[in-house]
């Protein structure tokens, strides 16, 4: 049964990455996609999905540009809904997420040139 949809306004090209996950609680997804067709960015964009009307609402995004602009491998969230992982190719991010000012903050990044990533979760 689909309850809600969502049109995400850009095009694939080889390479391209998408991955998304929904929130310990249900609450948010986040959608972590690119490079978009001009090799010139990602994103991180976070949606809130309200169950009473099955609505989803972006409330926040995150364009990565320059040397985190690679393949979208993984988006995990933290159990309390605190953090946000991403890995891309070459690296690691960690943005806060502040639940009442509907923010997202980078806290820490790591870039790997020499190994890939493909995964990130949280224990």
């Amino acid at each position: 049964i689909q309850v809600a949809s969502l049109a995400l306004g850009f095009s694939s090209n080889q390479g391209f990455g998408l991955r998304m996950a929904w929130s310990p609680t249900g609450q948010y997804i986040a959608i972590a996609f690119g490079p978009d067709s001009s090799q010139a960015q990602s994103a991180l964009i976070l949606y809130q999905f309200t169950r009473a009307n099955n609505t989803l609402t972006q409330i926040q995004e995150v364009l990565l540009t320059g040397t985190i602009s690679f393949v979208m491998r993984d988006v995990a969230w933290r159990s309390d809904e605190q953090y946000i992982a991403i890995t891309t190719t070459q690296n690691l991010l960690v943005y806060q997420f502040n639940q009442i000012a509907k923010t997202l903050s980078l806290v820490a990044s790591i870039t790997n040139n020499s190994s890939r990533y493909s995964s990130c979760s949280w224990s």
